[in-house]
C-alpha cells in the first residue's frame, strides 16, 4: 500500500493547491511557480487550518514573509 494524500484545497487555475495526508501528519502548500504571494500562502495556511491541520510550523514562515501583497484573481 502506497502513502495516501488528499487535495484539500485547490485554485481553479491550478496555480495553487493544499495537500496532506489524511491522519493530518504531512502537509503540503504547492505553487507552480517558484513562489507565491504572500496573501496567497496565508490563505493557504487558512486552508489546511480548516481541514484539520496543525499549522504551528507554518506560521513561523508566516511571521518572516513580507506585508500582503495585491493578487491577482480572487479564487484560492
Amino acid at each position: 500500500m502506497g502513502f495516501r494524500f488528499c487535495i484539500v484545497g485547490l485554485d481553479p487555475a491550478y496555480r495553487y493547491a493544499v495537500a496532506g495526508n489524511p491522519g493530518g501528519q504531512f502537509l503540503w502548500l504547492m505553487s507552480r511557480s517558484a513562489s507565491a504571494p504572500a496573501e496567497v500562502f496565508r490563505k493557504l495556511i487558512a486552508i489546511a487550518a480548516a481541514n484539520g491541520f496543525d499549522v504551528s510550523p507554518c506560521l513561523l514562515s508566516l511571521e518572516a514573509l513580507p506585508a500582503a501583497q495585491p493578487v491577482y484573481g480572487d479564487r484560492i
